[in-house]
Order: structure tokens, then C-alpha cells, then sequence
């Protein structure tokens, strides 16, 4: 009896053995984000018309990943947006008149990824008066990675149009992903460390910084030269204007060319 009791011990520890890995196994499994509100679209404004907005909420710091497909094109791979429990995340790359397909996917700090979704989105085709663009040379191997952001100016039979501004972005193929358009010149255009854009407005002393929607996020404008549609909240510089351009210092204000009027005899 005792013998027989033994056999049945060791074979019950035996069992245990073998399932107490497993458990423990279970137990430190990577779980998967939990997300919810996740939605994808276009930007609804016409100032910068083909951004979209990504929304979500997550139950961890998650970085978005979108995988953007449109048929004959490259995949376009989006992920340079930072670690957040919830959006708007603005989404920058997308070509115009194109109907994309788009999985979405999140990626936690211990690169565990959870699908997001599904979604189907369509750019608008450029405006008929957008200024036409011809690739003539492009050599991939010895370019940068990102776009490049270009101020436009138009210009009439009685010179530049001071009621017309136009900031676009090229990718490496020379396509427009995205356009921001305003109602007066600019002059020079720059990108901050959190993404958003800083250029000259204007001749009469501005300087105003967006996000990639196109929305203001701060204006500066000279007291020298008077203006009466300065915007609420600008930020007022003693100077007469803001000239040609700019440069950014690192303790995080910026160095401008400016004018000054001076009466000499004769």
C-alpha cells in the first residue's frame, strides 16, 4: 500500500511539473493594447486639404503605424508619429487624387503591436490653379529621407501677388503629399522640432507658425509698420519688418532680418 500510495505521489508531482511551466508561461504573455475610438480621415479644412487626422484612445503609450496601399504604387509606410494614449495624430504623405486602402496598427514601448482597423480614404486631386511641377533629374542615392517643403510665390504682369501664398511638400518621387495655402505671399518657410512649419507672411512684418492642418498655432508681427488685421494673441516685435529671412536659435528665439528707414541730407 505504501508503494502504491508512492506511485500515485510521484506521478501527481510529475503532472504538476509538467503544467507549472505553462502557467507561468500564460502569465507573462504579452498582452495587446485596448483600444478604442479609432478612426480615420481626411482633414476637413482647404487650407491644408490633404492631411488626415488619426483618433484613438489607448490603455498604454502607443505609436501609430499605417500601412497606405493604392494600386501600381509603392506601400506608403507611416510611423514617425511619437508614443501617446490618444490621438490626433496627424497623418503626412498622401498623394492627391488617390484612394488608398489603410491598416492601422499601434506599437507599445515593448513593441507589442495590436491591429487597429481598417479604413479607406480619398485625397483630392489638385486645384486647377496649382502651379505645374516637372521631375527633370532625381538621383535616390544621394538624397535626404523626408520631404522637402518649398515656398511658392505667384507672380502677375505687374509683379508678385501679395494676396496669394503657397507652401507644398514634395516626397522623393517629386509628387505633392501635401499643400498649405494662404491668402498673402510667403517669403521663407522652416521646420520645428515638433513638426510644424514657421515662415514670413506677407511685406509687412509677419511671421506665423502652423500645424500640419494648416491651423495657426502663433503669429508675430512688427510695430513698425502699422497693420489692422493682426490676429488676437500675436505676439508684437519692435521692429519695422521681417526681411527675406530667419534662423532659430537653441535657446529658442530667432534671429531676423529687419529694415530701417533713414532720412539722409540731399
Amino acid at each position: 500500500m505504501l508503494s502504491k500510495r508512492s506511485d500515485i505521489y510521484n506521478s501527481h508531482m510529475l503532472s504538476t511539473r509538467r503544467l507549472l511551466p505553462l502557467l507561468l508561461l500564460s502569465a507573462c504573455a504579452p498582452q495587446p493594447l485596448l483600444l478604442t475610438g479609432v478612426a480615420l480621415e481626411m482633414n476637413g479644412g482647404d487650407k491644408a486639404p490633404l492631411a488626415a487626422i488619426l483618433e484613438y484612445s489607448a490603455d498604454r503609450p502607443a505609436r501609430p503605424l499605417l500601412t497606405l496601399k493604392h494600386p501600381g504604387e509603392v506601400d506608403l509606410i507611416i510611423s514617425e508619429a511619437p508614443l501617446a494614449t490618444s490621438g490626433p495624430a496627424h497623418v503626412l504623405g498622401l498623394r492627391p487624387g488617390r484612394e488608398y486602402s489603410v491598416s492601422v496598427d499601434f506599437e507599445d514601448e515593448a513593441g507589442v503591436i495590436t491591429h487597429g482597423g481598417d479604413f479607406s480614404i480619398t485625397t483630392q486631386a489638385l486645384p486647377e490653379d496649382f502651379p505645374p511641377i516637372e521631375v527633370t533629374t532625381r538621383r535616390q542615392a544621394r538624397m535626404e529621407p523626408g520631404y522637402q517643403f518649398i515656398p511658392v510665390m505667384r507672380w502677375t504682369d505687374r509683379g508678385p501677388d501679395r494676396e496669394f501664398g503657397l507652401v507644398l511638400a514634395l516626397d522623393n518621387a517629386g509628387e505633392v503629399v501635401w499643400y498649405f495655402k494662404t491668402n498673402k505671399s510667403v517669403n521663407d518657410v522652416k521646420r520645428l522640432p515638433n513638426g510644424d512649419l514657421i515662415y514670413i507672411e506677407g511685406r509687412d512684418g509677419r511671421i506665423v507658425q502652423i500645424n500640419k492642418l494648416g491651423e495657426r498655432v502663433k503669429h508675430w508681427h512688427t510695430t513698425g509698420i502699422p497693420k489692422d488685421d493682426v490676429p488676437e494673441g500675436s505676439i508684437p516685435v519692435d521692429a519695422d519688418s521681417f526681411h527675406h529671412d530667419f534662423e532659430f536659435l537653441p535657446n529658442g528665439n530667432f534671429l531676423a532680418l529687419s529694415t530701417e528707414a533713414r532720412e539722409f541730407e540731399e
